[in-house]
């Protein structure tokens, strides 16, 4: 893949100038969609909710082109409660994940 270094510059300067989460994630969007992928989707869970037991669903930002039927159902079903990437980031893992990775190699999570 080619990498637009000029484009990821500028994505770099601009996302250390925007003052929120929302202004951040709008510049993401538009890097994604630069960077020519279809969509993507950001997903975290708030600090404080790291010791309870999946008590609210994690937090969710999707890209303008991101199917949103798909997080909808997510939600609406409560599927992070069974979602492996959720129960790792609650079991403390932090590192980068790669889910498609672990599908692809039928992994269990640890």
């Amino acid at each position: 893949m080619h990498v637009d270094h000029t484009l990821l510059g500028r994505f770099v300067a601009e996302l250390y100038a925007a003052e929120s989460l929302d202004a951040r994630f709008r510049l993401y969007d538009q890097f994604v969609v630069g960077m020519g992928f279809d969509g993507a989707t950001y997903t975290f869970i708030p600090n404080i909710q790291l010791n309870t037991k999946f008590s609210t669903p994690p937090v969710f930002a999707a890209t303008t082109e991101y199917p949103m039927d798909f997080l909808e159902h997510y939600q609406a079903e409560r599927l992070d409660e069974r979602d492996f990437t959720i129960r790792k980031v609650n079991s403390g893992y932090m590192l980068p994940l790669d889910w498609r990775e672990h599908e692809v190699a039928r992994q269990k999570p640890r």
